[in-house]
């Protein structure tokens, strides 16, 4: 197995659209202060680690959507149109080897490569500027934490549409279709007077709750007057977020395994 998850990672390393979308990923969150630094006339020097948690985080979770969708997609379906799973399978790999090597590095590449992505910018504003007073420290790292659960679970997701659709191109698209549709509930369960109940139901509106801000306030710390974010958790949504994350995403794992098992690859 690991032989053909370094073989794919070769691959995966000379792809043009997997370069690209690993710069974006880095790149995105820097760009994303230039251009607020530059609307909201901002020196740079004031932009901390919790103005830009509450500036920023939310837009920059949302748009690696696309990339955790194309990384997903990329390592299960980026070799399909070839013969490359078919000389895997000649050469003695089992299809358990062959699938499992191809899932774990979709999980590297979709959920702990972005993972790092989201707490890149962190350390380096924090670096340069501190924390800042705006919203609290563990309460940013337990919200961007949690965020690896339904990442995982929207990672596997991806994966069993892209091997249903024997394509990755045709997973893509699916997958962007899928996102559309939930955006639609999740702006349904929005304005739901029981939305509260309802938010785990999809992996976006999971990932939406831990992006948003609870309250807000204004305080005077040191004479100063500063606006206060409220990102604090609860353990319900601890629980259920780890639980049904892991749950839903063992389950779209385990059918595109039995799909791909019995498929007969041409």
């Amino acid at each position: 197995m690991f032989n053909i998850i370094k073989s794919q990672n070769y691959s995966l390393r000379r792809d043009l659209m997997v370069v690209l979308t690993i710069l974006t990923a880095i790149a995105l969150p820097f760009l994303g202060i230039y251009f607020t630094r530059m609307m909201q006339e901002i020196d740079f020097s004031n932009i901390t680690g919790s103005m830009y948690h509450t500036l920023l985080n939310e837009d920059i979770v949302a748009f690696n959507l696309f990339i955790i969708m194309i990384f997903a997609a990329k390592t299960v379906g980026g070799d399909s149109s070839d013969k490359t799973i078919n000389y895997e399978l000649m050469n003695g790999h089992s299809r358990e080897k062959v699938f499992f090597a191809r899932v774990i590095n979709g999980f590297f590449w979709s959920v702990i490569f972005v993972m790092i992505t989201i707490f890149l910018p962190y350390v380096v504003v924090c670096y340069i500027n501190g924390w800042g007073d705006n919203c609290s420290l563990n309460e940013m790292l337990i919200r961007n934490g949690l965020l690896f659960f339904p990442i995982l679970r929207l990672s596997a997701l991806f994966m069993l549409i892209t091997v249903l659709a024997d394509s990755c191109g045709a997973g893509i698209g699916v997958s962007y279709l899928i996102i559309l549709i939930e955006a639609v509930f999740d702006s349904v369960l929005d304005a739901s007077k029981d939305k509260g109940e309802y938010f785990y139901l999809f992996s976006l509106s999971n990932i939406t709750k831990l992006t948003e801000v609870n309250n807000s306030w204004q305080t005077v710390k040191e004479g100063r007057v500063i606006n206060w974010f409220d990102f604090s958790t609860n353990s319900e949504m601890i629980r259920n977020t780890c639980f049904i994350s892991l749950v839903m995403a063992a389950i779209y794992i385990m059918g595109a395994y039995l799909y791909f098992k019995k498929k007969d690859k041409g």
